[in-house]
């Protein structure tokens, strides 16, 4: 594989409407997973696969500390940040017109920055150039049900399960439908050139969209040259997905008038063919607060990325006291510890002040989190700038940015939210 010739692109601007209990509207980003940021997981699975340049789309506020990433983590990449201005609301695909100019490779790799996997890219792109491809779709199947997932936060909070209708061909190679199930209303209408083309197939309603796409970059800019579409998923796939059925003369007729110019229809090459891969490595987008949870428990355990992030990392300037026990943790830059704490399967960032007589056990510490002293904390997660006062007991809950949980008081099942900095959804 040639990663010279492929345009690496991390999409990382979106704003976690899912997660805005973990985010306090912050950077999606930069949101800390088993003690690191979570752009730093896409980031470094790139570069084991071999990458050198990946261009990256982040919200315009946060393109100085997103810079500083490769550097303060030691990452063999050279990044180009690219800003997004968020009051303009853009779809994934106006943010890729943002950098068509950057795209000068035979391919384009688009992944999104919440994507943490084991898959091999490297196969992934040679698979997607021994068949030609103009389209490779990245699938995965879920580890584990979301309904029976024990979860920090309220028992009534209802985690709506977006599914795809997927549909592949015989080999399980030809990526024949992609429809999301929500724009679905009774029946799913299947094209008659698609049953000429494809007369048996299957449709699946248990695989993931990954969110990581190649693109053949000749066909992808004959695309986003069609200013109606603004989103990748929604529109620009089941589109890429539809024209394979289509004739010559309906696709020259349509309103996508410049697929004559960037893309010849007239001559004799074959039509570039949808394809997708069915990964059983393990997979989980963090774009909902099951999945983050999810994400830091697999971490955890190595069993996601292994080898790429040991948990049990302790930065330099830590400071963790010799008689503090510690089991299975990461510690965070200018992080405090005490002694006389017990710390088993969790996440201190940085800058977070854990006080004498703590006990924490599989739980997240964020950023600036201060915990006093005699508290337990148990399968919870304390948010930015979070205080839990002397005495008190968290269990399965989330404690939002710059909230205050009062002295001696025991909570469990709860989302807890500082009313002053965000509402309660």
């Amino acid at each position: 594989m040639l990663t010279s010739d492929i345009d690496c692109v991390i999409l990382g601007a979106g704003q976690g409407s899912r997660m805005l209990d973990l985010t306090g509207g912050g950077a999606k980003c930069l949101l800390s997973v088993a003690g690191h940021p979570l752009l730093y997981y896409s980031l470094k699975i790139l570069e084991a696969n071999g990458f050198k340049n990946v261009i990256v789309t982040v919200p315009d506020s946060v393109k100085n500390e997103v810079h500083k990433l490769s550097d303060k983590y030691k990452l063999g990449l050279k990044l180009d940040v690219v800003g997004i201005p968020m009051a303009e609301e853009w779809g994934t695909l106006d943010t890729l017109r943002h950098i068509q100019d950057k795209l000068i490779g035979r391919d384009t790799l688009l992944m999104s920055a919440d994507l943490i996997t084991n898959t091999s890219i490297k196969k992934l792109v040679d698979y997607h150039r021994s068949k030609a491809c103009g389209l490779t779709v990245l699938l995965n199947k879920p580890i584990t049900d979301l309904k029976s997932r024990i979860t920090p936060g309220s028992k009534t909070t209802k985690f709506k399960l977006e599914r795809d209708l997927i549909g592949l061909s015989e080999d399980g190679q030809s990526l024949c439908l992609f429809q999301a199930e929500a724009d679905v209303e009774e029946k799913v209408h299947i094209p008659g050139k698609l049953l000429h083309s494809q007369p048996r197939f299957t449709i699946h309603s248990n695989l993931l969209d990954a969110h990581l796409y190649i693109f053949n970059r000749c066909s992808l800019n004959s695309h986003l040259s069609n200013k109606s579409m603004s989103t990748v998923k929604g529109e620009l796939i089941p589109r890429m997905v539809a024209n394979q059925f289509k004739s010559k003369k309906e696709e020259l007729t349509s309103k996508q008038s410049s697929l004559r110019d960037r893309y010849s229809l007239d001559n004799n090459e074959p039509r570039l063919k949808c394809h997708a891969t069915v990964t059983e490595e393990p997979t989980v987008r963090v774009n909902n607060i099951p999945n983050y949870w999810q994400a830091f428990q697999l971490i955890k355990s190595n069993t996601l990325i292994p080898n790429l992030s040991d948990h049990q990392h302790k930065d330099d300037a830590a400071i963790v006291a010799d008689k503090a026990h510690v089991d299975n943790c990461s510690f965070g830059a200018k992080c405090n510890v005490a002694a006389k704490t017990t710390l088993k399967g969790s996440a201190v960032c940085v800058n977070a002040v854990v006080n004498e007589k703590v006990k924490i056990t599989n739980s997240i510490l964020m950023e600036g989190a201060n915990i006093a002293s005699t508290v337990n904390i148990t399968d919870s997660i304390i948010c930015e700038g979070a205080v839990v006062m002397p005495g008190a007991e968290v269990n399965l809950c989330i404690v939002g940015k710059n909230c205050r949980v009062a002295e001696g008081v025991s909570v469990s099942n709860q989302v807890l939210l500082d009313s002053d900095s965000m509402m309660q959804l």
